[in-house]
């Protein structure tokens, strides 16, 4: 066995004491984590930790790994922490929200903290939030404010018109598409649009009749002397609203105007005329 001298002793004892030194004293600081991640079953971080200690990380609640794995640190025993993605956890997903007549805009991939607009269709309004935010709710992800409901936008009661009447619906209520047809007393005409519709205008919440309500009217017109002329269809006395005849003039003459004219609401013939001429 080799003897060793007193000065090689001495530096070789000097040389191993330098080494435990050296590895003792490597730590690493407290590591800075990716967001939204912390360290594996709630463990709190320490002020540092020495070369060779493992962290296993986990996504905290709400989150979940973007690629789905196991994710370690290392303290290095250069006093720096292995190297992690800058981006390791993201928001877990809401479900698209379903609301009846209704529907979310632009809601394909809602994470936890994102906010949805919903709307309602083409007739139908909003009752309650038209905006909702995907929140964890008693561990679990969830919308923090009820769902809205959307419903049929109403029109007022349709008005009542004097010699006349209008069928109600059971309800007497008028939503959205509702048809009311009206109908004129016995001797009255219906000047108007006999039909009228509950339509709602583009971007109102409020509904409207698409036509005026009609009137009921005593509408007459008596058979017009037609000097050299005859009246040769639809001969009567008496004529009522929208009721039309046809002049013609005797033979010589020559017709000065339109040859059929209509009974109209002021109980006048329209167009006014016509007359013969003695052809030249």
């Amino acid at each position: 066995m080799m003897a060793l001298s007193c000065n090689q002793g001495g530096f070789l004892a000097w040389m191993l004491l330098l080494l435990s030194l050296t590895h003792v004293q490597t730590q690493c600081p407290t590591p800075d984590l990716p967001p939204h991640s912390s360290l594996r079953e709630g463990e709190v971080l320490a002020d540092n930790y020495p070369a060779g200690t493992n962290l296993e990380l986990q996504c905290l609640p709400g989150y979940e790994f973007i690629i789905k794995r196991n994710y370690w640190i290392t303290c290095l025993d250069s006093g720096k922490w292995s190297i992690l993605p800058m981006s390791l956890c993201e928001g877990q997903r809401c479900p698209i929200p379903k609301i009846e007549n209704g529907h979310a805009k632009f809601a394909i991939d809602i994470k936890l903290g994102m906010k949805v607009t919903l709307a309602c269709n083409h007739g139908f309004r909003m009752i309650g939030n038209s905006t909702i935010s995907c929140v964890m709710k008693s561990g679990k992800l969830d919308w923090d404010k009820d769902l809205p409901v959307c419903e049929r936008i109403p029109c007022v009661r349709p008005p009542l018109i004097a010699n006349g009447r209008y069928d109600p619906n059971l309800s007497d209520v008028y939503d959205t598409g509702a048809v009311v047809i009206y109908r004129c007393d016995t001797d009255y005409s219906l000047i108007g649009q006999s039909t009228i519709t509950c339509v709602v205008p583009e971007n109102s919440v409020v509904g409207e009749w698409n036509w005026p309500s009609p009137e009921c009217k005593k509408v007459k017109c008596h058979r017009p002397r037609i000097p050299n002329g005859r009246v040769i269809s639809v001969f009567q006395d008496v004529y009522t609203y929208q009721n039309k005849i046809v002049i013609e003039c005797n033979p010589g003459y020559v017709l000065v105007g339109s040859s059929i004219i209509k009974c109209d609401a002021d109980s006048q013939w329209k167009p006014p005329g016509p007359w013969c001429d003695k052809r030249k």
